[in-house]
């Protein structure tokens, strides 16, 4: 059998694997002892965060390890949601979102947040006139990805942004797909968040991250989690 599907996952990297397994083997502490051997592991989890934050261009205390990318928007969508209730509860996505974006925005929905949700034109994007009907005063939050998962067409991300700039409306792009493909620093300087995952890329699986800019007051969906700065659980 022929295998042609890397946009669902890719085969681990030989190089990648062996640094994998020599981290694993000799850094196993947990990142929250205060021993020697934690200590060790903790720096090692540090040193990743401020290397993806350079090869991400924004800053590192803004990244968070997650489980995989599902978790990623999960974690995005909902905390950046939970930011902005005080202001509104309306939220714009597409009907093409990957499966753990639709699933937050269903969660949010027994919270009281309204969702509107976009076709796509002939060129498989969104339509930036039917975006712009689609805000409303209580819209707080943007969830498109920047590629999508299905069909590959490529979102006008720096369009919706420039419509919503002057507006205090969050945007959070999916961008698993584009990661390591594609030139991130254009669509990271625009977003408030995004998402991207390691296995689309010759890396291990159960490996993502969320980037969320440090100045916007999010935290986590279950209280007193000490691991990734109190945003979620498990060990970095």
């Amino acid at each position: 059998m022929k295998y042609f599907d890397f946009a669902a996952t890719t085969p681990i990297d030989p190089e990648v694997l062996s640094i994998y397994q020599e981290v694993a083997r000799d850094y196993w502490g947990n990142t929250s002892s205060l021993h020697d051997t934690g200590t060790n592991a903790k720096q090692i989890l540090e040193s990743c965060r401020e290397k993806l934050g350079a090869v991400l261009q924004v800053p590192a205390q803004g990244i968070y390890f997650t489980s995989s990318g599902t978790e990623a928007n999960q974690l995005a969508i909902t905390s950046l949601a939970f930011s902005q209730g005080h202001k509104g509860k309306h939220i714009i996505t597409s009907m093409a979102e990957h499966p753990s974006v639709g699933s937050s925005l269903d969660f949010l929905k027994d919270f009281g947040y309204t969702i509107t949700k976009l076709p796509f034109n002939q060129s498989g994007q969104v339509d930036i006139h039917d975006f712009n009907e689609a805000i409303q005063t209580d819209t707080v939050l943007i969830t498109i990805s920047h590629v999508n998962n299905e069909i590959g067409s490529i979102q006008p991300i720096e369009a919706i942004y420039q419509r919503i700039k002057d507006r205090q409306i969050l945007l959070h792009s999916d961008c698993i797909q584009s990661f390591g493909k594609m030139e991130m620093q254009p669509i990271s300087s625009l977003v408030n968040s995004m998402s991207i995952s390691a296995h689309k890329i010759y890396g291990p699986k159960g490996v993502g991250a969320v980037y969320i800019q440090p100045d916007i007051p999010v935290k986590g969906l279950f209280p007193n989690q000490t691991h990734e700065h109190g945003f979620r659980g498990g060990d970095g």
